[in-house]
């Protein structure tokens, strides 16, 4: 197939008006895409095999490679991030699938150009938003937590972002690709959550969340900061599970953990794909620092503020608050 081409404050009445306007999104983006010749089951096929496409080129470079070889191409980014070889070999695989796929800008960590600002995606109201490897740092340390994150954007119109906290942009599609585990997560907004392995699909069920007992949390791989261990000791978190990717929010919308907090500044590319995955499977991914009730999007230089990303609406209207008192 080729194409030819926050919600509200933490309180009730905004958000039952989030959800009516959530609608009204969904359907004009289904619009969209019906307009320019696409259909929904087939651009998020087509921007699967995209993703592992570029996870196997990752997986069989390293084969042909070495893994030795491939760390000594590494390179210091601007923000003091590590680059190799493969994130770039990645981004290649990527931008060439995606342009046979539909013809939307790419906005991408690992263009040499550097990423598009918003303001240059010229009239398209559909972008592509995607990290190529994201987890480079556990790449190269030999990890295998490592992922290909892609989420297809769609920009807002001015009473839209005007009502979605300002984001100038929603992610509308999220994939999550596990190359060393040869699973994809997926999901369309207002879909279902799927998981592609060994080449069979499965529709996920909204897991039952626990309601009671020790939270299962997801945490970076850096050390964490002394307000993060500060939480991790307010939570009585006898063990946080650590990786350096975006895998942590399939792990949560699966149900496999609960929540990750984040302190530190990510990118856009790192939390696109990942929000999408957790809204249909019934949680979220909210800024700690703003009033609003999903992260916004098309910031300055794509940049999040810290955030807390939870399994259900629950544990997210029960410790953001919480949070914003005591750490936000």
């Amino acid at each position: 197939m080729k194409c030819r081409s926050k919600f509200g404050s933490w309180v009730t009445g905004p958000w039952v008006l989030g959800c009516n306007m959530r609608m009204d999104l969904a359907a004009r983006s289904q619009m969209l895409l019906r307009k320019i010749g696409c259909h929904e089951s087939e651009l998020l096929h087509g921007a699967r095999l995209a993703v592992e496409s570029a996870g196997r080129l990752i997986c069989d470079t390293v084969r042909a490679r070495g893994l030795a070889e491939i760390q000594t191409t590494r390179e210091e980014k601007g923000d003091g991030s590590p680059v190799s070889l493969i994130d770039r070999l990645a981004h290649d695989s990527l931008e060439r699938d995606l342009a046979g796929l539909a013809k939307f800008a790419i906005v991408s960590e690992e263009d040499p150009n550097g990423p598009l600002a918003i303001d240059e995606i010229a009239v398209d109201e559909f972008f592509w938003i995607a990290d190529p490897l994201d987890g480079t740092r556990d790449f190269l340390a030999g990890e295998k937590t490592f992922a290909v994150a892609l989420a297809l954007m769609r920009k807002l119109k001015p009473e839209e972002s005007a009502f979605a906290g300002g984001s100038l942009a929603h992610p509308y599609l999220g994939l999550i690709h596990d190359p060393s585990g040869e699973q994809t997560w997926g999901a369309m907004r207002f879909g279902s959550l799927k998981k592609w392995r060994n080449g069979s699909e499965t529709d996920l069920p909204r897991p039952e969340r626990r309601s009671e007992g020790e939270l299962r949390v997801l945490g970076s791989r850096s050390i964490p900061s002394h307000r993060m261990q500060e939480l991790y000791r307010f939570w009585g978190a006898q063990t946080v599970m650590r990786m350096g990717s975006a895998m942590k929010f399939a792990l949560i919308a699966e149900g496999s953990y609960d929540v990750y907090p984040r302190f530190g500044p990510t990118a856009e590319w790192d939390t696109a794909a990942g929000q999408v995955l957790l809204e249909v499977s019934g949680g979220g991914l909210v800024p700690i620092s703003l009033p609003v009730r999903s992260m916004p999007y098309g910031k300055a230089a794509w940049l999040n503020p810290g955030f807390l990303a939870a399994g259900s609406q629950e544990l997210l209207t029960k410790w953001i608050p919480i949070l914003v008192q005591k750490l936000g």
